[in-house]
């Protein structure tokens, strides 16, 4: 799989952290729900992980009811080109790392 698409599904909860073990992922959309919990935490990359997302380039977060900041190693993804973490509950927006 190389895109997930599930922008606007009213999915509630937190990302979940297996969503790690999509290591082909180039896209991941999941705006325009009810997810929660900590925004990027499952995105950063580890000593455990340091697979994770290596094609990772396209990620949109936005408009969720996540709580928290979104952790500086989000950006730092190999490949990333766009993310989209327009939080509005948060007042964040951080586009085009």
């Amino acid at each position: 799989m190389r895109q997930l698409f599930l922008f606007d599904n009213m999915l509630t909860g937190q990302i979940p952290v297996a969503i790690r073990n999509l290591t082909i992922v180039s896209t991941v959309l999941l705006q325009h729900n009810l997810l929660s919990g900590h925004p990027g935490a499952p995105f950063v990359i580890s000593e455990e992980n340091n697979t994770s997302f290596l094609n990772l380039q396209v990620v949109n977060i936005g408009d969720n009811t996540f709580s928290g900041t979104i952790p500086t190693e989000f950006f730092k993804l190999p490949r990333l080109r766009y993310a989209g973490c327009i939080i509005s509950r948060l007042g964040v927006a951080i586009l085009n790392p």
